[in-house]
């Protein structure tokens, strides 16, 4: 059937006609659309962290390690060599995690051997040292003054805070520096180094971090005050810490089981 002739209207625009094949594709519309590669890649890269996540879990409890070790030795604290007992993790299984010796320095209660050295005298100023209100300075006029401290069982990691005062000649800056022995009657001492990282600075006063790892032989571990007989009042110390393992069990002993006594076994 044809189209009915069309004939235009004064005052009236002339459209053009058009006609839907139904057979012809369809446009596309506006609204929500199917899918796309993007969406799925998305999709798949929060699986596979979600997996890695997972895989990272099991591996970590199959390995003996609790999360809060695992934060300890991985996350923000000093890096340690790879053969270091501590990265190692003992055997599986096990936390070693061992005793822990944290001074305050409130007073010398904690300390085995002192000298030279007295709580701070300067309180006014907190702010400079963070708000730490239990330090050690040097006694005035000792040119000997230092801080001896058992070393706890398993000790293998030591870290002092320490607040200095900068402006000085670099000549007569004071510093701490730090010692072990193996040596009960503490005659010979063997210098260490160890690592140094500022924590800020308030009012030219500088708060820093010393960690070092003493010998597995180290029973005593020593730090010297030093600087300007004039000055004692830097550096302070604000804080020790000695961090240690527990001893690894006999994994021999263990694997044969607990032994009967002579006298209860029936002959």
């Amino acid at each position: 059937m044809k189209d009915a002739p069309f004939y235009p209207v004064d005052g009236f625009e002339v459209v053009e006609k058009k006609v839907i094949d139904p057979y012809e594709a369809e446009e596309p519309r506006e609204g929500p659309q199917a899918p796309t590669a993007s969406c799925s890649l998305r999709v798949g890269v929060v699986l596979w962290a979600i997996g890695a996540l997972l895989v990272t879990a099991l591996m970590v409890q199959h390995c003996g390690m609790s999360w809060r070790r695992w934060k300890n030795d991985f996350g923000l604290r000093t890096l340690l060599p790879i053969d270091h007992p501590r990265m190692m993790g003992g055997r599986r299984g096990q936390d070693r995690a061992g005793p822990v010796l944290v001074d305050p320095l409130d007073d010398l209660s904690q300390v085995t051997v002192a000298r030279g050295v007295r709580p701070a005298q300067q309180q006014g100023c907190l702010v400079c040292f963070f708000n730490d209100t239990g330090r050690v300075e040097r006694a005035s006029g000792s040119e000997d003054s230092f801080l001896v401290y058992r070393a706890i069982p398993g000790l293998f990691e030591f870290s002092v805070v320490a607040h200095t005062f900068r402006p000085v000649a670099v000549e007569d800056s004071p510093s701490v520096q730090f010692f072990t022995t193996s040596d009960s009657t503490l005659q010979s001492w063997t210098m260490i180094t160890p690592s140094y990282s500022s924590l800020g600075s308030r009012m030219s006063w500088e708060k820093g971090l010393y960690t070092g790892a003493p010998p597995p032989t180290a029973q005593f571990i020593k730090i010297v005050l030093s600087g300007p007989v004039e000055d004692p009042w830097s550096p302070q110390l604000g804080q020790v810490t000695l961090l240690g393992l527990a001893e690894e069990p006999d994994e021999e002993a263990e694997a044969e089981g607990p032994r009967p006594d002579d006298e209860g076994i029936a002959m």
